[in-house]
């Protein structure tokens, strides 16, 4: 099945969809073995904490720059995740960009 409408699957981690938003959806099913998954229907939204800087982070990576790498595309080489407006916890794709 795919995600849900607005999610897309971030790219190397195929058990994991992200929105525009941040938002970030998972298929693992905690304490399953590697090959247990649930469908998208039923996938669970994690919680992000917030580490040093302010930025908002899930177990597989800062979330801005999974946004953006699965909306625009891999970071070039010499470049980092830049925050619009400045704020570490607003995510959305159009206050991202590489720079």
């Amino acid at each position: 099945s795919n995600p849900p409408e607005g999610f897309r699957v971030i790219p190397g981690f195929l058990r994991y969809a992200i929105d525009k938003h941040g938002t970030i959806l998972s298929v693992c099913v905690p304490g399953g073995s590697a090959g247990t998954i649930r469908p998208w229907s039923d996938a669970r939204q994690l919680k992000p904490s917030t580490v040093r800087g302010g930025y908002q982070h899930v177990s597989i990576g800062l979330v801005h720059v999974l946004v953006l790498t699965t909306f625009v595309g891999p970071r070039p080489d010499g470049m980092e995740c830049r925050h619009l407006d400045g704020n570490p916890k607003n995510n959305t794709i159009d206050n991202l960009a590489w720079g």
